[in-house]
């Protein structure tokens, strides 16, 4: 159960936007009170190993791993002696890391299992750099969200680095082995150990540079292969004006643990294997912060840039999991109790260097506490960026480094799977016992049992003095509560409320900071109040809101207030809602507190459940009348006729039980029965296996329709119309208009001056009644030129052409014009963009607001990530509503751009490539997809077969496919070369002499 308040303020909606994903709603960043000026911009670079033990390292007095350039940095800078971590497990580490706020704050939850992925309106340390003109790179692990969209690994939701802030990105979606890091040693690399069993990982598990996996597998040291591209960054932006941040994420020593051969033998072979292992890959690792250390006085750049070195958690295995003495994961924790997974020390206390020569004085140790949660709060003072106005667990440590200050002042809290510490200067709080974290036991103080320890003099946390100090316990459990009070209202949006962020240094010109999703077209009237209620059981249980259903509806409504609230729990009968039962009062309750003062304009209820009621013939027969009784309820209680209601229908996962079907049907029934009601079909979204539940991306498919049924009940009763990317029907492709003229001006002219007029043109759109002429037209259109008409028929300019066209076709269909790629490529980019302004332009009776581009992918190889979001950026600039893409040659992500794609039917079979369907279907923005035979090099092929064997095609393989598979087949009609109206079927076929062109008709409209 949650409830979840959030807010678009309007005062940005001025700023420059830039896509960089797909996954989320608006980070609201915009200009606000200047802080203290910035007096210099020195370069950052932020590395950190993986499972590596505050134990593991020389300076703190391993007697056998060598880190000598690692205790050279200790001297030469400053050693933090209680440095910690946000959480003691990867991910929420790395997101405190970036954010330096606790990872439950970020929405990633407290629970196993919690989403793991950045909630996209939080602000990350490059988002906040970039802002001042650094240049951001990351290097290595990354782990919190989906790299490729075509891969999924254990994430279920796209955010990439590049999406995150980074320019540059060379990232592994999660560990890869820490010798020859595309081979997966097999149970021998893992925590308990094992046997040696070899294989070779999937090359969208290994590491991605800017959203694309690498051609071939990387054999060596991944601790080396990520410094390579780490300090080819470095030494491209050394030379310029342009400071530069630099995130490096070493994937050593976490396993699967595969040793150095060079360090093994060099200095371990008198070791046990096992150890040999482990110790050489730490000592990889350092071996890389030396190769950095070097490069940077090479380069005559080490006087004025940052660097700091850190673990991510205490060593492997988690606690819980027992340590295998033979196994090849052998950290250290030092004095430490327990290892990661824990809130005890050794799960959250690890290494913490910082060098900056002639800032930092060497040889200073910092017995304060301090945190990875630290680093955006310093960087932001040090760049004298103010904050966006919200909780932050970190504090600004410069004082501290700089010895100007001896303690910290502020306490660090800890929670994690129900378990919570508040840790200061020499006391810390714990409440150790981990539960599922899917309760309220974190907030539950008083069932807690908490311990005391004085880290000062007991480190290793042997000894509880919670009854010696009862007064201290009092004192810290009423901060610590207070504390995690502020980390649940963060965790359920609050901070995104009326959020305005600073990020403008002063006397300095405001800083546009990116955002991480599409600027969206309102649904409806601005300044409204919209609630949204979710109920039901286990899928609804299930489904997390802020995946896809939140980001959906702020896209829709992006200036209005939104207000979520859900109550859902599995395995219950709809007698717990109705007559007003348990699960709906908590429902209820929670409602009236969301929205108490509040004018709400408009409440949407989506409801999901019915499969425990299907297992009882009492409750099958009398659940039409419960469901109806629900709905009544709920106008009742909140004083409302006008509440929209979408009903998620059951599965086909049991089909043939009667019950179920009965179910089913009720579903149906009750929606189309009821105006402000819609059912939601959910057959597809259970996985293959068919199962009752859902998948991670069925779940996000599930937001995804629940919150454009509810944009579309909300859109008609405002009066307002709503519609997906394109009008959905048939689609047609004829290019009358695509030749450029050979004068300066470069119009498009007529493409069959000797075969076809206008006339002919439109009685072939009257004969399919199309919604879609899509690549109509291609390139510049003079709107007064005059185009070809039959003999005898008035003259007829582009301009009424066009008008002709579309009036010709459906009642809603519009003209999709392409944009060639390659023009800019081939040196013709003011063509391109003159184009681009000119089809927008055009005055027609329905605008051209959707284009279609051609060559994505080739354009994206040739010119880069950061050219293509700008080209994108412009399109939207220009006021194209919907961006479509050609993904001939291959899947490349869009940004969060592209709302629909066109893929190719394989040429060589004539089946449909359902894999490359089944990867746009992953990307979370695209919600259509089209099949066309390409033009010229499949309809070659095309033309190759006979006649009959075309019309087959069409009809036996493609029409099918299209109804079960849920495309859309862009039907080919007349090309230079090519032309359905003249090419005849033979008489005795199962056509019976039927042209193509009416093979087509028939099939577009039967009957």
């Amino acid at each position: 159960m949650m409830t979840s308040v959030f807010r678009t303020n309007k005062s940005v909606q001025h700023l420059t936007r830039t896509l960089l994903g797909v996954a989320s709603v608006v980070a609201v960043l915009a200009q606000a009170e200047a802080a203290e000026p910035a007096v210099q911009r020195p370069n950052i670079i932020l590395c950190m190993a993986d499972d590596l033990g505050w134990g593991d390292l020389g300076f703190h007095g391993h007697p056998e791993i060598k880190t000598p350039n690692l205790d050279a940095m200790a001297k030469a800078g400053a050693r933090l002696d209680r440095f910690y971590v946000g959480a003691p497990l990867c991910i929420p580490s790395r997101a405190a890391f970036l954010t330096g706020r606790n990872a439950v704050r970020c929405g990633m939850g407290n629970e196993r299992g919690a989403i793991t992925h950045l909630r996209s309106e939080e602000v990350t340390i490059a988002e906040l750099v970039k802002a001042q003109g650094y240049a951001t790179g990351h290097f290595g692990k990354w782990h919190l969200g989906m790299l490729t969209p075509d891969y999924r690994g254990e994430k279920s939701v796209l955010m990439t680095p590049g999406m995150s802030g980074f320019d540059e990105w060379f990232s592994s979606p999660s560990a890869v082995a820490t010798h020859h890091p595309y081979i997966h040693p097999g149970p021998i690399g893992n925590a308990v150990g094992g046997r040696s069993d070899p294989q070779p990982i999937d090359l969208r598990a290994g590491y991605i540079h800017n959203g694309k996996p690498l051609e071939e597998p990387l054999e060596g040291c991944p601790a080396e292969i990520v410094m390579d591209r780490a300090l080819s960054f470095i030494r491209k932006n050394a030379s310029g004006d342009q400071p530069f941040l630099a995130v490096v994420w070493f994937n050593p020593p976490h396993t699967p643990v595969v040793g150095h051969p060079k360090y093994m033998a060099e200095y371990y072979s008198h070791l046990p294997e096992n150890l040999q292992h482990y110790y050489s890959v730490v000592t990889a690792v350092d071996a890389q912060m030396g190769r950095l250390r070097e490069t940077l006085r090479e380069l005559g750049i080490a006087d004025n840039t940052l660097v700091t070195f850190a673990s991510d958690n205490g060593p492997g295995p988690p606690v819980g999991r027992d340590r295998n003495p033979d196994a090849r994961l052998q950290g250290s924790t030092g004095p430490f109790r327990e290892r990661k997974a824990s809130l005890y020390e050794g799960g959250v206390r690890v290494p913490g260097l910082v060098e900056w020569p002639g800032k930092i004085q060497p040889d200073t140790v910092i017995t304060a506490p301090c945190s990875t949660l630290d680093y955006l709060p310093t960087i932001a003072s040090l760049l004298g960026i103010k904050l966006p106005d919200r909780p932050y667990d970190g504090i600004n440590i410069l004082p501290l480094l700089t010895g100007k200050q001896q303690e910290r002042g502020r306490s660090i809290g800890f929670h994690f799977r129900d378990a919570l510490a508040w840790s200061g200067e020499r006391f810390k709080l714990i409440a150790a016992e981990q539960g599922r974290g899917q309760t309220d036991a974190a907030t539950d103080f008083e069932n807690k049992r908490f311990e005391l320890f004085d880290l000062s003099t007991d480190p290793g946390e042997s000894q509880d003095l919670s009854a010696q100090h009862p007064d201290v316990v009092q004192s810290m459990k009423a901060e610590l509560k207070e504390w995690v009070d502020s980390v649940e209202k963060s965790r359920v949006g609050k901070d995104y409320e009326d959020a305005t962020s600073a990020t403008t240094p002063a006397a300095a010109a405001p800083a546009t900071m990116p955002t991480k999703v599409a600027t969206a077209v309102p649904a409806a009237p601005a300044d409204k109040t919209r609630l949204f209620l979710l109920s039901g059981q286990s899928n609804m249980a299930n489904m997390d809101p802020d995946v896809s259903f939140m980001p959906e509806l702020r896209k829709a409504f992006p200036d209005d207030e939104l207000i979520m609230v859900k109550v859902a729990y599995g395995g219950r009968p709809i007698a717990r809602w109705v007559p007003r039962g348990k699960i709906y009062s908590e429902l209820l309750e929670k409602t009236k507190q969301a929205i108490e003062g509040k004018k709400v304009d408009s409440v949407t209820f989506v409801w999901m459940q019915g499969e425990r009621d299907h297992q009882e013939d009492d409750t099958t027969r009398t659940y039409r009348d419960n469901l109806k009784t629900l709905y009544q309820q709920l106008t009742e209680d909140l004083g409302r006729e006008d509440i929209h209601w979408v009903i998620g229908r059951l599965s086909d996962a049991r089909l043939g039980t009667p019950n179920w079907d009965t179910i089913r049907q009720i579903q149906v029934d009750v929606a189309e029965e009821h105006p402000l009601a819609s059912w939601i079909d959910t057959d597809d979204l259970n996985g293959p296996n068919n199962e009752v539940h859902c998948p991670p991306e069925g779940y996000a498919e599930m937001g995804r329709r629940f919150a454009q049924a509810a944009i579309d009940l909300i859109g008609q009763s405002a009066g307002t119309k709503t519609q997906s990317a394109v009008p959905e029907g048939v689609n047609i492709r004829i290019i009358p208009l695509a030749k450029p003229l050979n004068d300066q001006n470069g119009f498009a002219q007529w493409m069959y001056p000797d075969q076809y007029t206008a006339q002919d043109i439109l009685e072939l759109i009257a004969g399919l009644k199309p919604t879609v002429l899509e690549r109509f037209i291609t390139g510049k259109q003079n709107y007064d030129a005059p185009v070809p008409v039959r003999e005898g028929s008035p003259p007829m300019t582009v301009g009424q052409f066009l008008n002709a066209a579309t009036e010709a076709g459906a009642p809603d269909c519009v003209i999709i014009p392409k944009l060639n790629l390659t023009w800019i490529t081939w040196g013709r980019e003011a063509y391109f963009w003159e184009a681009a302004q000119n089809n927008f332009d055009l005055p027609l009776d329905r605008p051209i607001r959707i284009v279609n581009l051609d060559n994505w992918l080739d354009y994206l190889n040739k010119h880069g990530e950061d050219a293509a979001r700008k080209l994108l950026q412009r399109l939207k600039d220009i006021g194209y509503e919907q961006i479509g893409v050609n993904m001939a040659g291959g899947y490349r992500e869009g940004y969060g751009y592209f709302s629909f794609a066109d893929f190719l039917i394989n040429s060589q079979t004539w089946e449909i490539r359902l894999s490359t369907l089944e990867k746009l279907k992953n990307d979370p923005h695209i919600n259509q997809y089209y099949l066309y035979i390409d033009y010229p090099g499949q309809m070659n092929n095309f033309m190759q077969l006979s006649v009959d064997q075309q019309a087959d095609v069409i009809t036996k393989t493609i029409r099918p496919a299209e109804k079960e598979h849920g495309f859309t087949f862009v039907y080919p009609i007349l090309f230079d070369a090519w032309d359905a109206t003249r090419q005849k079927t033979s008489s005795d076929g199962p056509y019976q002499g039927a042209t193509l062109y009416e093979v087509i008709q028939a099939s577009t409209n039967p009957g």
